[in-house]
Protein backbone atom coordinates (compact mmCIF):
# COMPACT_ATOMS: atom_id res chain seq x y z
CA UNK A 1 0.00 0.00 0.00
CA UNK A 2 1.48 3.25 -1.26
CA UNK A 3 1.74 6.32 0.89
CA UNK A 4 -1.26 8.17 -1.14
CA UNK A 5 -3.43 5.28 -0.66
CA UNK A 6 -2.97 5.33 3.40
CA UNK A 7 -3.42 9.00 3.44
CA UNK A 8 -6.67 8.60 1.11
CA UNK A 9 -7.63 5.70 3.84
CA UNK A 10 -6.83 8.22 6.86
CA UNK A 11 -9.51 10.91 4.86
CA UNK A 12 -12.30 7.95 4.18
CA UNK A 13 -12.40 6.82 7.72
CA UNK A 14 -12.61 10.75 9.03
CA UNK A 15 -15.23 11.37 6.87
CA UNK A 16 -17.39 8.24 7.92
CA UNK A 17 -16.87 9.41 11.71
CA UNK A 18 -18.01 12.95 10.58
CA UNK A 19 -21.30 11.28 9.18
CA UNK A 20 -21.65 9.28 12.14
CA UNK A 21 -21.54 12.03 14.08
CA UNK A 22 -23.80 14.25 12.40
CA UNK A 23 -26.31 11.21 11.79
CA UNK A 24 -26.83 10.18 15.38
CA UNK A 25 -25.82 13.56 17.53
CA UNK A 26 -27.75 16.01 15.07
CA UNK A 27 -30.12 14.34 12.19
CA UNK A 28 -31.80 11.86 15.21
CA UNK A 29 -32.08 14.24 18.00
CA UNK A 30 -33.91 16.62 15.72
CA UNK A 31 -35.96 14.42 14.36
CA UNK A 32 -37.28 13.49 17.34
CA UNK A 33 -37.67 17.36 18.90
CA UNK A 34 -39.43 18.09 15.64
CA UNK A 35 -41.51 15.04 15.84
CA UNK A 36 -42.46 15.46 19.90
CA UNK A 37 -43.15 19.23 19.07
CA UNK A 38 -45.35 17.73 16.18
CA UNK A 39 -47.39 16.01 18.98
CA UNK A 40 -47.50 17.91 21.87
CA UNK A 41 -48.18 21.65 20.51
CA UNK A 42 -51.43 21.06 18.24
CA UNK A 43 -52.80 18.55 21.05
CA UNK A 44 -52.03 21.10 23.76
CA UNK A 45 -54.27 23.93 21.62
CA UNK A 46 -56.93 21.31 20.96
CA UNK A 47 -56.04 20.29 17.21
CA UNK A 48 -55.85 17.06 15.44
CA UNK A 49 -52.21 16.67 13.94
CA UNK A 50 -52.78 14.68 10.83
CA UNK A 51 -49.64 12.32 10.91
CA UNK A 52 -49.68 12.10 15.44
CA UNK A 53 -49.38 7.62 14.41
CA UNK A 54 -46.05 8.39 12.42
CA UNK A 55 -44.64 11.23 14.52
CA UNK A 56 -45.45 9.03 17.36
CA UNK A 57 -43.20 6.00 15.50
CA UNK A 58 -40.38 8.38 14.90
CA UNK A 59 -39.78 9.70 18.70
CA UNK A 60 -40.45 5.91 19.80
CA UNK A 61 -37.89 4.58 17.03
CA UNK A 62 -35.20 7.34 17.19
CA UNK A 63 -34.77 6.92 21.23
CA UNK A 64 -32.17 4.69 21.30
CA UNK A 65 -30.25 6.77 18.18
CA UNK A 66 -30.27 9.85 19.54
CA UNK A 67 -26.75 10.38 21.69
CA UNK A 68 -27.08 14.34 22.80
CA UNK A 69 -26.69 13.53 26.08
CA UNK A 70 -23.28 11.94 25.58
CA UNK A 71 -22.12 14.74 23.28
CA UNK A 72 -22.74 17.31 25.68
CA UNK A 73 -21.04 15.11 28.52
CA UNK A 74 -17.92 15.14 25.80
CA UNK A 75 -18.26 18.89 24.98
CA UNK A 76 -17.86 19.87 28.75
CA UNK A 77 -15.34 17.59 29.23
CA UNK A 78 -13.40 18.83 26.31
CA UNK A 79 -13.84 22.16 27.08
CA UNK A 80 -12.29 21.97 30.60
CA UNK A 81 -9.23 19.86 29.57
CA UNK A 82 -8.84 22.26 26.92
CA UNK A 83 -8.51 25.31 29.09
CA UNK A 84 -5.49 23.91 30.51
CA UNK A 85 -3.87 24.08 27.14
CA UNK A 86 -5.69 27.28 25.20
CA UNK A 87 -8.25 29.92 25.74
CA UNK A 88 -11.88 28.78 25.48
CA UNK A 89 -14.21 31.39 24.64
CA UNK A 90 -18.05 29.68 24.14
CA UNK A 91 -19.63 31.45 22.04
CA UNK A 92 -23.22 31.51 20.39
CA UNK A 93 -22.90 27.29 19.51
CA UNK A 94 -22.40 26.63 23.24
CA UNK A 95 -25.82 28.89 23.81
CA UNK A 96 -27.46 27.47 21.27
CA UNK A 97 -26.74 23.92 22.25
CA UNK A 98 -27.47 25.07 25.82
CA UNK A 99 -30.79 26.07 24.51
CA UNK A 100 -31.21 22.95 22.43
CA UNK A 101 -30.87 20.28 25.54
CA UNK A 102 -33.41 23.10 27.48
CA UNK A 103 -36.24 22.48 24.54
CA UNK A 104 -35.19 18.83 24.55
CA UNK A 105 -35.58 18.35 28.39
CA UNK A 106 -39.03 19.86 27.88
CA UNK A 107 -40.63 18.12 25.51
CA UNK A 108 -39.61 14.64 27.24
CA UNK A 109 -40.79 15.76 30.40
CA UNK A 110 -43.92 16.82 28.82
CA UNK A 111 -44.20 13.67 26.83
CA UNK A 112 -46.22 10.67 28.06
CA UNK A 113 -47.84 8.90 25.90
CA UNK A 114 -50.32 7.55 27.51
CA UNK A 115 -51.66 11.13 28.16
CA UNK A 116 -50.93 11.67 24.56
CA UNK A 117 -53.39 8.86 23.75
CA UNK A 118 -55.75 9.95 25.79
CA UNK A 119 -56.08 13.70 24.39
CA UNK A 120 -55.89 12.50 21.22
CA UNK A 121 -59.27 10.11 22.04
CA UNK A 122 -60.86 13.06 23.46
CA UNK A 123 -60.22 15.40 20.12
CA UNK A 124 -62.23 12.16 18.25
CA UNK A 125 -59.31 11.10 16.91
CA UNK A 126 -58.97 7.44 15.84
CA UNK A 127 -56.45 5.42 18.00
CA UNK A 128 -53.80 2.75 16.79
CA UNK A 129 -55.18 -0.94 17.04
CA UNK A 130 -52.45 -1.51 20.33
CA UNK A 131 -53.18 1.48 21.87
CA UNK A 132 -57.14 0.85 21.76
CA UNK A 133 -56.01 -2.74 23.25
CA UNK A 134 -54.50 -1.24 26.68
CA UNK A 135 -57.16 1.79 26.81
Amino acid sequence: MSTRDRQNSGWLKWCVIGLAWTLFALFFASQKLMAMLYMLVPLKLGIHPRYLHQAFRIVHHTQPWSIVEVFILGSLVSLVKLTQVATVEPYAGLYCLGAYVGLLAAALAAFEPRELWKRARELGMRLPAAEEARA
